[in-house]
């Protein structure tokens, strides 16, 4: 082994091409990791933005409670502790912090929300009701990830197609066979040998990602799950390669084989899979929902004030207590408002939710074909270890629905009781609090298991005895 190795180092030194693709591959992969990180920052700067201007509008707010300089800020200060004011000039952040891993693996984050504002009322064509079309989860951006999918195949193609086919085309393959030895072990140790080079590069391009996500400290189990699959795909592509080169009988029958490999796999059948999910399962357009809403909206504004007012007490027997006929049947009174909003949710929200539903039976289709192509699978691994996957997505969704549900019934508390909020009481304001799910251990080791069975198969296929 030490002899071979000794001999494919010296061979590999003679062809500046090789080491040309591995740096450019390097180069490569740390663009990716920088722009990740780009793209995670800015995403980090709007969040610190956002939280600033909240601070800011509050201190603003607290302010106008005793400035009374002039006529209209009198009036401001009048009605600063009222419902209304707050929910209009205090709107509620919710934010969808992103994972430590994130940046080398945006997948729908930059798609996705990953914050909101939130008020009493539901405005459903706001960030939290965007929809995505499913064919787009699964395209890469140029980050890590995308490197490692797209470009470490090329590399252990350009470093494999010829191990066996240049010792025939060099005349070395008789010479072998005469002196006895094993051309199946020699070509084996060729491989290992560039492959442990190709891994040691993949392994310091990993750390100097994650220590560039060093800010946001990675929980350990992470960093296992990232490191076990980003291997386990490298070797799943050297397997593919030995499988063609062992089948190949010139370096040109061997380097075809790989790139139709490479083609197929991550370029046609995507394609096809996610035209067919687009035709079966085409995604709703936004017009249609912003067309129901205004037909929705019409059609509750000019119900009869107290047909809404009446229903609204019969969903919230707790607020009659305040209930005054004569000033709330109006269509002017804070219950008309307040019935007129719930209302109008209470039916399109059905429908919003019927649109979701087509959404995520296309979503459902392409998680299972997923399961069945090797590069779709491992882009989805590792956008669940960033915790960039779409159900990280669905779930901050869930949670700002939560949060919205909450913070309507604490403005109706406040309004249907007649409070008048002063600066102390802002302190005791609902503050929506994220919680992000794990990476499902389970699943992501299954998937590198699925991985490892590919690479049993593509090594059974291509090993023969007797070259």
């Amino acid at each position: 082994m030490k002899t071979i190795f000794l001999y494919e180092w010296y061979h590999i030194t003679r062809r500046p091409v090789l080491w040309c693709s591995l740096c450019f591959f390097s180069l490569l992969g740390l663009g990716g990791i920088y722009n990740g990180n780009v793209i995670i920052r800015q995403q980090l700067l709007i969040i610190d933005s956002l939280k600033s201007a909240y601070q800011v509008d509050l201190a603003n707010h607290i302010r106008s409670f005793t400035d009374t300089t002039n006529a209209v800020k009198k009036v401001q200060a009048k009605y600063a502790g009222t419902v209304a004011m707050i929910d209009a000039r205090l709107p509620q952040n919710t934010i969808h912090y992103p994972k430590s891993l994130a940046a080398l693996s945006i997948g729908v984050r930059d798609i996705n929300p990953f914050y909101d504002k939130i008020k009493k009322d539901r405005q459903f064509l706001e960030p939290l009701s965007e929809f995505s079309n499913p064919s787009l989860l699964y395209e890469g951006n140029f980050d890590f990830s995308f490197v490692l999918l797209f470009l470490l195949p090329l590399l252990v193609i350009a470093w494999s197609y010829d191990l066996l086919s240049r010792e025939r085309e060099n005349g070395t393959y008789p010479l072998l066979k005469i002196q006895g030895l094993s051309i199946h072990r020699i070509v084996i140790y060729k491989m290992i040998f560039r492959l442990l080079l190709i891994l040691i590069v993949l392994i310091i391009l990993n750390i100097i990602g994650v220590i560039l996500t060093a800010k946001r400290p990675a929980e350990w189990k992470d960093l296992v799950y990232w490191f076990f699959i980003t291997i386990t795909y490298l070797f799943f592509w050297q397997a593919l390669c030995y499988l063609c080169v062992m089948r190949s009988k010139t370096s040109s029958l061997s380097v075809t084989s790989m790139i139709s490999a490479w083609l197929l796999l991550l370029i046609v059948i995507p394609s096809v899979g996610n035209t067919f999910i687009e035709m079966k399962h085409p995604v709703p357009l936004r017009a249609d929902l912003a067309e129901y809403e205004r037909h929705v909206d019409w059609k509750v504004w000019f119900t009869r004030p107290k047909l809404l007012i009446d229903t609204f007490n019969e969903r919230h027997p707790e607020y009659l207590q305040t209930f005054v006929p004569q000033k709330d049947t109006n269509n002017q009174s804070q219950r008309f408002f307040a019935a007129y909003f719930e209302t109008k949710e209470r039916q399109v929200l059905p429908y919003v939710q019927k649109l979701d539903e087509e959404i995520m039976s296309g979503n459902r289709v392409a998680a299972i074909f997923t399961n069945y192509v090797p590069v779709l699978k491992t882009q989805q691994l590792l956008n669940m270890i960033a915790g960039t996957v779409l159900t990280d997505s669905r779930l901050f969704r869930e949670q700002t629905s939560a949060f919205q549900q909450k913070w309507k019934k604490f403005m109706y508390d406040a309004q249907f009781q007649g409070k008048i909020f002063t600066p102390a009481d802002f302190q005791m304001f609902p503050v929506f609090i994220e919680s992000q799910q794990s990476a499902n251990g389970t699943t992501i080791v299954y998937g590198g298991i699925v991985l490892w069975l590919y690479i049993g198969l593509f090594l059974i296929l291509g090993y023969k005895r007797n070259i």
